[in-house]
């Protein structure tokens, strides 16, 4: 199982802050960890036992929990656990069980990578993908691939480098086949070709992510929120209620704008609930109605404040909505963004 490690960290587990060594020492993603070879490892929180069931439990923990932790604080946990797998894996287990092991840790990476994303840190969760995309390959677990491509594709939305957006994630649609990250890929499909202005390519894109959730058996939409392994029909509907705004079609944006509110608000997945209300934020921009855009802005903000869960993307979000603010109708919304800082 040598590969294993190899194919994280070049060979060697090395403390963690080397991973992240563009951070200043004192930040989060700065800290060192002391663990490496042969140090014993002090988590912050209890760990799992040296089986595979339990670490597998954990990952799924952390997947539940990820809509409404801080995305640091997993993608955090998420590294850890990669690397205590790998340490357990280079003990020596059987072939079959290295497989195992191997798409464990894969998985892993692509929620750390995720989490990343989300706080901001895009240099590093390309570099974690690439790491995950190397193990998942090897195995020839095809949609962990897929999925890397999708992290790839959303740190580029992130960064409205659209062109980039488009092409990885078309690239990742030629690995995942008909698992449910086929979809979340056709959803960024149609969200960068958007953004790039093509609408009937955007529509047709949006409309292949419909019909690859709906060829999805039930047990593969799963619970609302973060998954590696489901796709569920609300949150195509956030996908959906995004792209149709943005193209200036709300009579066909309404009842997916509906069903993702619905849907979220019962899940109580935090980041989602902030998302859908941007989107109420952008509609109303579509009506010339700032002021209802500037009330569902600051009840998002709203929301990740109360929930405590900091995300990059919605400071990037309350800013961009701000601009668009500012510039067509002249309303200062420098205090929403402020506060968004806080988030």
């Amino acid at each position: 199982m040598r590969g294993v490690t190899e194919a994280i960290i070049v060979g060697r587990l090395v403390p963690y802050d080397a991973r992240y060594s563009g951070d200043a020492g004192g930040s989060r993603f700065g800290r060192r960890f002391g663990y490496g070879w042969g140090t014993p490892m002090t988590p912050l929180e209890p760990w799992p036992s040296d089986t595979l069931d339990d670490f597998n439990a954990a990952l799924i923990d952390l997947a539940d929990r990820y809509e409404q932790a801080d995305p640091a604080h997993s993608a955090d946990r998420a590294a850890r656990l990669a690397e205590a797998a790998a340490v357990v894996a280079e003990r020596g287990v059987s072939s079959q069980a290295g497989l195992d092991w191997s798409a464990l840790i894969a998985r892993l990476l692509v929620l750390e990578a995720n989490g990343l994303v989300d706080s901001g840190h895009g240099e590093q969760a390309n570099r974690v993908t690439h790491r995950a995309e190397t193990v998942a390959a090897r195995i020839r677990d095809w949609p962990t691939v897929a999925h890397a491509f999708a992290i790839r594709a959303m740190w580029a939305r992130t960064e409205s480098r659209w062109e980039d957006a488009l092409e990885l994630a078309r690239h990742g649609l030629t690995y995942a086949g008909h698992a449910p990250v086929a979809a979340m890929l056709a959803g960024g499909e149609a969200s960068a070709l958007t953004s790039l202005g093509d609408r009937e390519s955007a529509v047709e894109a949006l409309d292949g992510a419909h019909r690859l959730m709906l060829a999805l058996p039930a047990e593969d939409h799963g619970r609302l929120g973060y998954s590696l392994d489901a796709y569920h029909p609300a949150l195509f509907a956030t996908v959906a209620s995004t792209v149709l705004v943005r193209l200036g079609a709300l009579d066909a944006a309404a009842p997916h704008l509906l069903e993702a509110r619905e849907g979220v608000e019962q899940a109580g997945a935090t980041g989602l609930c902030s998302s859908v209300r941007f989107t109420e934020a952008e509609a109303a921009f579509v009506r010339n109605d700032v002021d209802t855009a500037e009330m569902w802005a600051t009840d998002a903000v709203a929301v990740a404040l109360a929930a405590g869960r900091p995300a990059r993307w919605i400071v990037d979000a309350v800013t961009n909505l701000a601009g668009r603010a500012r510039a067509t109708y002249g309303q200062d919304w420098s205090g929403l963004v402020s506060s968004a800082g806080g988030v």
